[in-house]
C-alpha cells in the first residue's frame, strides 16, 4: 500500500509543477500536458521500425 501512496505523491507533484509552470493556469497546464503527451507518441511511432510495422505486430500493452 506504501508504493501506491508513493505513487501518488509523485503523481501530484508532477501535477502541481505542471500548473506552476502554466502559471497557475490549469487549462493551460492541461493544454500543454496533452501536447507533450502528442510529441511523445509521435516520437515513439517514428522509433519503430519498418519491418516490425510491415508484419503487423502491435507491442503488448
Amino acid at each position: 500500500m506504501m508504493q501506491a501512496a508513493a505513487r501518488h505523491d509523485e503523481l501530484d507533484a508532477a501535477v502541481d509543477e505542471a500548473v506552476a509552470q502554466a502559471g497557475g493556469d490549469l487549462l493551460a497546464a492541461i493544454r500543454n500536458l496533452a501536447r507533450r503527451q502528442h510529441e511523445m507518441e509521435h516520437c515513439l511511432q517514428a522509433d519503430v521500425s519498418a519491418g516490425f510495422v510491415r508484419r503487423g505486430l502491435r507491442p503488448a500493452r
